[in-house]
């Protein structure tokens, strides 16, 4: 039989800020480049929607997994509720 591991939801908070900030740097990015025409709007404005949800899940995750953290004492000095 396997052993049994358990979850590091403070390094999962950890990576999931990260890709969180990750996805705010690149919608911020796309917003100081709008389309250059028209045609192209709507696939910019469609690639935005998609990027935005991707950010919401990971802030989700992130403060999901450090409350996680938190409740099993696996959070580390500075880990769990980091910005």
């Amino acid at each position: 039989m396997g052993t049994i591991t358990s979850f590091d939801y403070s390094q999962m908070a950890w990576e999931a800020r990260r890709e969180r900030d990750a996805l705010r740097t690149r919608l911020e990015m796309r917003k100081r480049r709008p389309p250059e025409s028209p045609e192209q709007e709507l696939a910019w404005k469609r690639e935005n929607s998609i990027l935005y949800h991707m950010y919401l899940e990971q802030r989700c995750n992130a403060e999901l997994f450090a409350r996680r953290a938190i409740a099993r004492g696996q959070a580390r000095e500075g880990a769990a509720y980091g910005s």
